[in-house]
């Protein structure tokens, strides 16, 4: 590799036609990166001494009004899903499945658009303007649809609002930041 890249560069100056549009090429070892920096080094390492007692006040005042914001938010979150009634473990899933059939629904769409759109360019041939038209549409169509997926695969409906898992999960948060904490204020 290093033979390989002496003769590159060597062909590079050699070669009247990069001469002209290219000064020669001169690379930096490691070691003359490090000594040209040498002299910049008093002044940073001063820089970093002096900010980063201000740098860590701020941050850890920051991340601990962050921890105690998000603590909140997700208190209140449980509390209004207590409000509500919980369903149980059975209804839960029945839920869920009536959901991820509604879905697989979905998936199929875009399948039976597909299937149509290869046995429409199969028969024309594929280089039609109309064809090429009806292509676009429907990957439109089909990133739409997954798109739709996604939305109501994550939209709190009933079934989530009343699930003994997102409570439980909630909970289990709340603890974790709780008990994983920042430590006490600086």
């Amino acid at each position: 590799m290093r033979i390989l890249f002496k003769i590159t560069i060597r062909t590079i100056r050699e070669n009247p036609i990069y001469a002209r549009v290219s000064p020669p090429v001169t690379i930096d070892t490691p070691s003359k990166i490090i000594i040209k920096m040498t002299p910049m080094l008093p002044i940073a390492s001063s820089f970093t001494l002096m900010t980063t007692p201000l740098l860590q006040n701020w941050l850890g005042t920051w991340t601990r009004d962050s921890l105690d914001q998000r603590i909140a938010k997700l208190e209140a979150q449980l509390a209004n899903l207590e409000q509500i009634p919980e369903v149980d473990a059975v209804q839960n899933q029945i839920l869920w499945e009536i959901k991820s059939v509604k879905l697989e629904a979905m998936s199929n769409r875009g399948v039976v658009l597909i299937m149509i759109l290869l046995g429409v360019s199969v028969v024309t041939g594929g280089e039609t303007p109309a064809v090429i038209g009806f292509s676009r549409l429907v990957l439109i169509i089909v990133i739409l649809n997954r798109i739709l997926m996604l939305l109501k695969r994550y939209h709190h409906d009933f079934r989530y609002l009343r699930s003994p898992d997102v409570r439980k999960s909630l909970r289990t948060a709340i603890t974790e930041l709780k008990k994983g904490g920042l430590g006490e204020p600086a």
